[in-house]
């Protein structure tokens, strides 16, 4: 893993750190999805397919949202969060599997 890889890892994981004190601050319920292959069954990473959510809330009198937790930056031109077609399309594709499951993609600092 060079240097690049490395630091967006770690500012990754510290992303994902923020996020879950904010909701231990706001006492909102979550699952933390470890995001290793050995904690999924082989099902379940077919329906992933390689692109899971890291944390799944659980909303009282709403239901259960999928957070995928991201270090970007926005892009400068359009002054909106960059993420790539295959990613929209996997997620897309998730959030139709489980409707009426809510996704969201959390860029948190």
């Amino acid at each position: 893993m060079d240097l690049i890889d490395r630091e967006g890892k770690e500012k990754g994981m510290l992303v994902e750190n923020n996020f879950r004190s904010w909701l231990d601050k706001h006492n909102i319920p979550y699952l933390y999805i470890q995001q290793d292959n050995e904690n999924l069954s082989q099902s379940l990473k077919e329906i992933f397919q390689g692109k899971r959510p890291d944390f799944i809330l659980l909303i009282p009198n709403f239901g259960i949202i999928f957070v995928d937790v991201k270090y970007k930056k926005i892009h400068q031109d359009f002054k909106t969060y960059p993420i790539d077609i295959e990613e929209t399309k996997k997620y897309s594709s998730l959030q139709r599997k489980f409707n009426p499951l809510s996704l969201w993609i959390n860029k948190f600092f």
